[in-house]
């Protein structure tokens, strides 16, 4: 099975380095629509099996435009959601980092208040991520978050959360994970370029 993972195209809190998690619901600008349509089309040789999407309008606006190359079934999936930042959503990123500083925690232990810690996603992820494991697919694209991506890569490729910190998932970026018998490979990562495979 071929896992491939998407982020969503740019949005204005993204341009302007504010939290967007769960509880701000934002859309594309014109600038993430481009994303999303340039990603649609390197992506239109691949023929997925199936598209999960995040059910948030910034993912659901970037997996309307890949499915204008694709014919499959497209499942809206509530576990691919972002991150819950609680009472940082829709604050500064500033902020939320130097919070995190003024604990002892780790950035992947550390939960927002109302909000979720990335041990939290990693739960949240996991049922989904175990049961799609089982299916019989050769090309499954998954689309969804920065964060969220961060965690499926990590868990799939039985990484510590410690290598969140590691790499990065940009706008409309696109992953490859090689699941093959209970073997996983890392195709691509963070890719902005990538053309078909």
């Amino acid at each position: 099975m071929n896992i491939y993972i998407c982020r969503h195209g740019e949005t204005d809190y993204n341009l302007n380095s504010i939290i967007q998690g769960q509880g701000v619901n934002t859309n594309l600008n014109k600038t993430g629509l481009d994303q999303a349509k340039d990603l649609a089309y390197k992506l239109k040789e691949i023929k997925f099996d199936i598209i999960f999407t995040s059910d948030l309008l910034r993912a659901k606006q970037t997996t309307e435009e890949i499915s204008k190359y694709q014919s499959c079934k497209i499942l809206e999936e509530k576990a691919l959601r972002e991150r819950n930042f609680g009472i940082y959503e829709g604050k500064v990123n500033t902020l939320y980092k130097n919070q995190i500083k003024k604990t002892s925690l780790d950035m992947w232990e550390f939960s927002p208040e109302g909000g979720e810690s990335y041990l939290d996603v990693t739960k949240r992820v996991k049922p989904f991520i175990d049961n799609l494991l089982t299916l019989n697919y050769d090309n499954v694209l998954l689309s969804a978050h920065g964060g969220l991506n961060k965690v499926a890569i990590v868990y799939l490729m039985k990484w510590q959360l410690s290598s969140l910190s590691s790499f990065r998932q940009s706008n409309a970026c696109i992953n490859l994970i090689s699941y093959n018998n209970k073997s996983e490979t890392l195709k691509i990562l963070n890719n902005i370029k990538v053309s078909g495979s």
